[in-house]
């Protein structure tokens, strides 16, 4: 699935009105707060792709359909072909429109979570090799006062790049601690 559609097109929307169980209401929640993906753009990023919605059919086969069990009511901004799909879906393969569109919810929002951890799990790889890194610098930084001239360009070029790896740093701390992504332009 290519994450970067959740942030490309236009479509003439609708709204449709679905029951969601506690877990579907809460993933809807983590896409809109967590991940700032639009109503929209959930549906859109998975009927978009004939796989993606092959594995949500297979996620939706797999879940035990119990009405009883959907008690939060929402009506949902979807674009008119998605949700022109997801009826020609659920018909065709016999499965509640509540089903579908709860299992289209909470798939997205597991892919992301996983697609999250893992990024995170890289940064915390990738920071400790800066950390290394940062203390190998500052024993440079120590031996080239040393070597050269208080007023000397290397000094104060390094030192930009210094506070650069240090901003990295801290970004990379901030995004294990907060999940807050890392600004790539930043400095």
């Amino acid at each position: 699935m290519e994450i970067s559609k959740l942030m490309k097109g236009k479509e003439p929307d609708t709204r449709t009105t679905c029951t969601l169980t506690e877990d579907g209401n809460d993933s809807l929640t983590c896409l809109m707060d967590e991940f700032g993906i639009t109503q929209k753009k959930i549906f859109a990023v998975v009927f978009d792709q004939p796989s993606t919605v092959e594995t949500v059919l297979e996620f939706a086969k797999k879940t035990i359909d119990a009405p009883e069990q959907r008690q939060f009511r929402k009506s949902l901004v979807i674009g008119k072909k998605d949700l022109k799909a997801l009826n020609e879906i659920s018909k065709s393969q016999r499965i509640s429109r509540d089903l579908l569109i709860e299992s289209t919810i909470r798939f997205l929002s597991i892919l992301l979570k996983n697609d999250k951890e893992s990024r995170i799990k890289k940064h915390r790889q990738a920071l400790d090799s800066l950390n290394e890194l940062w203390g190998r610098m500052e024993d440079l930084e120590k031996e080239f006062a040393e070597l050269l001239p208080e007023d000397d360009p290397i000094l104060e070029r390094y030192g930009k790049v210094v506070v650069v790896l240090m901003n990295l740093v801290h970004e990379i701390e901030a995004e294990i601690s907060t999940g807050v992504s890392i600004d790539p332009e930043g400095m």
